[in-house]
């Protein structure tokens, strides 16, 4: 994880290693997304609690618009 000084907040890079897919199930709840995806043959849950519901809201819409974009390949 890299960690830049900003503006008086600390953003945060992370690597989600997983393929994200059109019709993926993603859920946003207040501080976390959850999402099912397949690491291998398995089908994992994932939640990645986030520092407040604007970051949530951001990283729900990325995942969303990526998933539905590998739909239109």
């Amino acid at each position: 994880m890299e960690e830049d000084e900003n503006n008086g907040f600390t953003e945060s890079s992370v690597i989600l290693n997983v393929a994200l897919f059109n019709g993926m199930h993603v859920e946003r709840q207040e501080k976390f997304v959850r999402i099912f995806a397949f690491e291998g043959d398995f089908l994992v849950h994932l939640a990645i609690k986030l520092s407040n519901s604007n970051a949530a809201d951001d990283l729900y819409k990325a995942i969303m618009d990526r998933c539905n974009a590998s739909n239109s390949k």
